[in-house]
């Protein structure tokens, strides 16, 4: 059995109205608001991935590498990554040829009491055999599947963007609170010697007191300001505690794990010179612009690819199948042909869904200025 078939199916393509158009970033004015200082150099290098290690801090390098190591968030988005990833293979499938083989064996025996004479019914078990091999290529004259394609890999890299967001964030926090923890514990040095030395006054008071030189007045005020002095390094103790519980937990670890962390004295901190070309690349930047934007962009090759499901496609099949009674006759021919039928009101859906993704790539940046050009 051998068969070529060629098939064509279409439907009418409706009004899906302009295409959305994301906006240009290069409208959204920002010279002024990120200008640099009179006389600041505007040379510097965007940070790289790993920026933290600027610091020289090897505790530190360990504390970001052990909580992303631990990371439910980091793991949760790397396995976001599989998944889209999974996405672009099958997307990608769909523009190659499609090929499948069957077989089978076994045997039968016919009955004799079936209104056949007995003498034409082959006498006794009779093996029985099928092999079919078939074959599908659609030619994707209008680019759906390729466009599908091109939009599964812009999801599969705002993916890997959402992944580089959460490990952004954690790092922050983890550098933000290591620091935190770093001014807390010089603090709390300096605020030990404050009360050492507002001690040191209560009792130079309370013996001058005693002696008559001074009245009880300068006693009172400095056992008001040792008192002070006592209370402000409790509240600054209990800081350091929740700042090492909080490390602790974005270190994936229990509140133990925090009391073993002793910072490093701040000395001084690297330059950051701006970079010249700051503006809204500042914005762009970001992990989850970058991401909004690749999903917008996805959205806009996925309405394409709904738009070319309603025009004319073609797509070659092809089959050859031996069926036979007796393995030693299984070569038999017939014609086989498939066609696909049309199916207009669920490719509408899909491409007023893709169109409503993409205006959100508009909000997140505009919304992300809020938070670089506050004061």
């Amino acid at each position: 059995m051998l068969a070529v078939g060629l098939s064509l199916s279409a439907c009418a393509v409706p009004d899906l109205g302009p295409k959305p158009q994301m906006r240009a970033p290069a409208t959204l004015d920002s010279a002024r608001s990120l200008a640099s200082p009179p006389g600041a150099a505007s040379d510097g290098a965007w940070p790289q991935q790993q920026w933290w290690t600027a610091y020289g801090d090897a505790q530190l390098d360990a504390l970001v590498a052990e909580a992303l190591a631990n990371s439910p968030d980091v793991a949760e988005a790397q396995a976001r990554i599989m998944q889209a990833r999974g996405a672009t293979l099958v997307a990608g499938a769909s523009t190659l040829p499609t090929v499948n083989g069957q077989g089978s064996a076994g045997g039968t025996k016919q009955s004799y009491n079936n209104g056949i004479p007995a003498d034409f019914v082959p006498k006794g078990w009779k093996s029985t055999g099928d092999l079919a091999l078939s074959g599908d290529f659609d030619l994707d004259l209008w680019g759906k599947y390729r466009k599908a394609l091109a939009a599964a890999t812009s999801e599969e890299k705002a993916a890997e963007a959402d992944a580089r967001q959460a490990e952004l964030m954690l790092s922050s926090n983890v550098v933000s609170s290591y620091f935190d923890l770093a001014r807390l514990v010089a603090r709390g040095e300096a605020l030990k010697e404050a009360v050492k030395a507002r001690e040191a006054m209560v009792t130079l008071s309370d013996q001058r007191n005693r002696q008559g030189l001074d009245s009880e007045l300068p006693l009172r005020q400095s056992q008001s300001l040792s008192a002070s002095a006592r209370a402000a390094l409790s509240a600054n103790d209990e800081q350091i505690l929740l700042r090492r519980h909080a490390l602790a937990a974005l270190l994936g670890a229990g509140p133990d794990r925090g009391l073993a962390i002793v910072p490093t004295a701040i000395t001084s901190l690297p330059v950051t010179p701006v970079p010249a070309d700051a503006g809204i690349g500042l914005v762009g930047r970001r992990p989850d612009i970058v991401a909004a934007r690749l999903r917008a962009e996805g959205a806009g090759k996925r309405i394409d690819a709904a738009k070319a499901a309603f025009l004319p496609d073609i797509s070659i099949s092809g089959l050859f199948g031996l069926q036979s009674l007796g393995l030693s006759n299984l070569f038999k021919s017939g014609p086989l042909m498939e066609t696909p039928a049309a199916r207009s009101a669920c490719r509408s859906s899909r491409a007023a869904g893709s169109r409503a993704n993409t205006p959100r790539f508009a909000a997140p940046t505009i919304l992300r200025w809020r938070t670089i050009t506050a004061p």
